[in-house]
C-alpha cells in the first residue's frame, strides 16, 4: 500500500459506519483506508454488518482492513481462577472487595485491543518495521458526533492527529441515523464485546430477548470470572454485583445506550 495520510478508525457502529458510507456516496472525501480492530468477541450482527461494509467499501476503492491482537474473552478466561497463566489487559469489571465494598478494575482493553492494533496496522501498511520512526503524520478519523463532544481528545500517539468529520459537519448521532434511513441503510448494530461491563440494562435486556445464545455466553463468562487471578474480591459483569442471570434489568424505554464511559469513542461507534 502506498503512503497513507487519512485512516478511518472503524468501530462499525452508527457513527463510523455513517462516515464510511458518506465517503462512498461522496458526501465526505474518501479515507485512504478503514481499519476495524476485532477483539474476537463481537456479536454476530456486528460481523455480518462488517462484511456488508467491506463489500461496499471495496467496490468504491476504499480498502477495509481487519486487525486483531487476539480473542479478548479467551485471554481473560485463561486467568479465571487463582493462578495467573498469561498477562491480560484489564477490563473495567465490577468487584466486591473482601470487606464488602464495591470497586472497579481499571480499563486497558480499549488501548490494547483497539487503539494499539490499529496503530500497528497503519505502520505495517506503509512498510515500517517495529520501532522504526514514523516520518509523517496520519489523520485518524473518529466517529464522534456533536452530542458526544466530551469524547474529543488529543491523540496519544505522536504521529497521529485525531480528526472528527461528523463534528465538522455539525452532525449528531440522530442526524447520522436520519442520513442512514434516507439512503436506505438499516441502523447498524452496536459494536462492543458481548461481555462488556459498560452495557446498560436496556442492552442486556435486548440481548437476553433477541440473542439468547450470546446472553448465555455472557452469563457463562460472568460465572467464570468470579475469581480472577491477581484480583482481590469477587468479579462481576453487572454493576449490581449480582450474577448476570439473576439481575432484574431495569427498562429504560426510549433512552439511548449509556456511552458516557464506554471505550473512549472506539468500541461503540
Amino acid at each position: 500500500m502506498p503512503l497513507i495520510s487519512d485512516v478511518l478508525s472503524l468501530g462499525a457502529g452508527v457513527q463510523s459506519s455513517t462516515i464510511l458510507l458518506m465517503s462512498i456516496h461522496g458526501d465526505l472525501p474518501k479515507p485512504d483506508v478503514a481499519i476495524f480492530a476485532d477483539t474476537g468477541w463481537e456479536p454476530k450482527a456486528v460481523y455480518d454488518w462488517l462484511t456488508f461494509l467491506k463489500t461496499q467499501a471495496e467496490r468504491s476503492g476504499i480498502p477495509l482492513l481487519t486487525t486483531s491482537k487476539g480473542n479478548l474473552r479467551d485471554v481473560i478466561l485463561q486467568n479465571a481462577g487463582p493462578v495467573r497463566r498469561k498477562r491480560f489487559a484489564a477490563i473495567p469489571f465490577f468487584v466486591r472487595n473482601p470487606g464488602g465494598q464495591a470497586g472497579r478494575l481499571r480499563r486497558q482493553c480499549t488501548r490494547e485491543f483497539k487503539i494499539d492494533p490499529i496503530a500497528r496496522t497503519v505502520r505495517e501498511s506503509i512498510g515500517l518495521r517495529p520501532r522504526q520512526h514514523m516520518k509523517h503524520s496520519v489523520r485518524m478519523w473518529q466517529g464522534i458526533t456533536t452530542d458526544e463532544i466530551y469524547r474529543v481528545k488529543t491523540a496519544r500517539i505522536p504521529w497521529q492527529v485525531n480528526h472528527y468529520p461528523l463534528i465538522d459537519l455539525g452532525l449528531s448521532r440522530h442526524d447520522c441515523l436520519q442520513w442512514l434511513r434516507e439512503h436506505g441503510y438499516p441502523e447498524p448494530p452496536k459494536s462492543s464485546c458481548i461481555g462488556c461491563p459498560y452495557h446498560d440494562d436496556a442492552y442486556w435486556s435486548r440481548m437476553k430477548r433477541w440473542a439468547p445464545d450470546e446472553f448465555a455466553e455472557a452469563v457463562a463468562f460472568d460465572h467464570a470470572i468470579r475469581r480472577l487471578a491477581t484480583v482481590h474480591g469477587d468479579v462481576f459483569l453487572h454493576r449490581s454485583l449480582q450474577p448476570l442471570d439473576q439481575v432484574e434489568f431495569k427498562q429504560k424505554l426510549g433512552v439511548e445506550p449509556d456511552f458516557l464511559e464506554e471505550c473512549e469513542g472506539l468500541c461503540g461507534v
